[in-house]
């Protein structure tokens, strides 16, 4: 799958205004999970978001293949995501998948942007490592 699909894959999630909940790093997996009180997913790109095809909560974010993650400045442990999408990194293997993530209680990181650089991604309603395809996940 080209790092296009996987965007595209990736732009199906909506998790506008859900609450970042546990971030878990295995770094002998090269993976990272986040944990949402909620997810859509949605039918297609820019679809309604009160009709989605699935929803979840909580919801299980996987990143695999990850290389690198950071935050702006210090992570303040923000939660509420107010943005969020998937760009290509340009090396043609990763992507860089990022959350403008909001309420913390320090003025000078009230907004704080988490990046993570990864191979690929699936979500489902819990950590099972076979929900990529099929039971409505992505």
């Amino acid at each position: 799958m080209t790092t296009a699909e996987i965007a595209r894959r990736f732009n199906l999630i909506y998790i506008g205004d859900s609450l970042l909940e546990l971030l878990e790093l295995r770094t002998g997996e090269a993976e990272c999970h986040l944990r949402f009180n909620m997810a859509k997913v949605l039918e297609a790109e820019g679809a309604n978001i009160f009709e989605p095809r699935a929803k979840y909560e909580p919801a299980w974010l996987r990143f695999l293949g990850v290389r690198s993650i950071s935050f702006d400045r210090s992570y303040q442990l923000n939660s509420t995501v107010v943005d969020f999408g998937a760009i290509d990194h340009g090396d043609g293997a990763h992507l860089e998948f990022y959350f403008d993530l909001t309420g913390g209680v320090d003025p000078d990181a009230f907004l704080v942007k988490v990046r993570i650089l990864a191979k690929d991604f699936d979500l489902g309603p819990d950590m099972a490592a076979d929900r990529i395809a099929g039971d409505d996940g992505v």
